[in-house]
């Protein structure tokens, strides 16, 4: 009972001893070999402001927390500033900005004196007028050449060819300064990538000799324009001239153009030289309606039939031919069938008739028009008889041919 009153006078009496760097209501940290939670009896210096402690203050630190000793408590954060420690802070929005503002610097370098133009216009008066011609002045090469393509192979359908103009120059108008734009910007991002140490007045330079205008490019697209055009001239010429010769039933896909070698056999047998003395070998009565029309010479004779209303129509000629006397007059008729076969034009079979003791080959060629060979061989001569029935003749000319070979006969 004594023991306890003498401790508790004891524990009242004791003066307080002053305590350095207490932290208030802070648990001191713990030293190396404490367990958590333990107070500390250590003096720690820098003591925070507000803290009871009769003992004057060192090295205080202002809403600071102090520096971590060996075995402080986790989490706690060391605000000692360490030596050679420095941070940088990078601003992302204005490294954004910074690049493109360096982009739209080149982009108008590269455009060159009318980029606000550009930007701002919604129609480009150039390219409305000069269409392909000014892509290429602004060395868009490929655009000009994808665009004068497709407006080549277009003028190939239904669509007319004024529509088609019209089209192409509206479109180029409207839209070529939104493709000059995306074609320069591209442009400039390859320069950059390509030229990654280059200082902004270096990618300007370069920016500027590769964009802007070339007079140069401007007359290879008006020669090529030109070019273009003359082949599409070519073209609707050469339709026209087909339909022109379709409308007299010949076809242009069927005439050869290098034939001398694959005609060369027949020339001989075909042409006809004429001379020789046919009216001292043969008499000729022609057809009521027949009225002779040549020269009235000995080696030919010539006769054209006239219409009610006094126009000509059909006709034919009767004479010798002296340089293939060696051929037979069927050789020389079967010749004729094989040479319009080469040329694809389309004949009646060979016919031998002997009329007035007289032996005839002969051969009918239509061709828009029909000729009909009659030839015989006399004294070793040949003979041609050539009738000729134009297109839209009357019948009346077919129905005198018959007449015609039965009016030949020899003296």
């Amino acid at each position: 009972m004594n023991d306890n009153n003498a401790n508790n006078n004891l524990g009242q009496n004791i003066s307080p001893v002053p305590i350095q760097n207490n932290l208030p209501n802070q648990a001191s940290v713990p030293q190396q070999g404490m367990i958590p939670n333990q107070v500390s009896a250590v003096p720690i210096q820098n003591e925070v402001p507000n803290q009871a402690n009769a003992m004057p203050q060192h090295n205080v630190v202002t809403n600071q927390v102090g520096v971590p000793q060996q075995g402080m408590i986790p989490n706690q954060v060391n605000a000692t500033p360490q030596q050679g420690l420095t941070f940088q802070f990078t601003d992302v929005n204005q490294q954004k900005n910074n690049n493109v503002d360096e982009d739209e610097v080149l982009l108008e370098a590269f455009v060159g004196e009318n980029y606000n133009s550009f930007k701002t216009d919604s129609f480009n008066i150039g390219a409305f007028f000069l269409n392909t011609i000014y892509l290429f002045y602004r060395k868009m090469v490929l655009y000009a050449l994808g665009i004068s393509f497709i407006y080549f192979v277009l003028q190939f359908t239904p669509i007319p060819l004024f529509v088609l103009t019209l089209a192409l120059v509206i479109f180029l108008g409207l839209f070529s300064n939104k493709l000059y734009l995306s074609f320069a910007r591209k442009k400039v991002q390859s320069i950059k990538k390509k030229n990654p140490g280059s200082s902004l007045e270096q990618l300007k330079a370069i920016c500027a000799k590769k964009g802007g205008t070339s007079i140069g490019f401007g007359f290879l697209g008006a020669f090529l324009e030109i070019i273009m055009m003359m082949i599409i001239l070519f073209i609707a010429m050469f339709a026209i001239l087909a339909a022109f010769l379709a409308s007299f039933g010949i076809n242009l896909s069927d005439i050869k153009f290098d034939d001398t070698e694959e005609y060369e056999p027949y020339e001989e047998l075909l042409l006809l030289n004429v001379s020789g003395d046919t009216r001292n070998a043969f008499n000729l009565v022609a057809p009521t309606g027949f009225k002779e029309t040549g020269n009235n010479v000995d080696y030919e004779y010539e006769y054209t039939y006239y219409e009610a209303n006094n126009s000509p129509s059909c006709s034919f000629s009767f004479a010798a031919s002296s340089n293939n006397s060696e051929f037979s007059s069927n050789e020389i008729v079967n010749s004729y069938a094989e040479f319009n076969d080469l040329k694809g034009i389309s004949h009646s079979d060979v016919q031998t008739n002997t009329v007035n003791g007289i032996k005839w080959d002969s051969i009918k060629i239509s061709d828009g028009k029909d000729t009909i060979y009659y030839v015989t061989k006399y004294n070793g001569n040949i003979y041609y008889l050539r009738y000729l029935i134009p297109s839209g003749s009357t019948s009346q000319c077919t129905n005198l041919v018959d007449s015609t070979i039965k009016g030949i006969t020899t003296k």
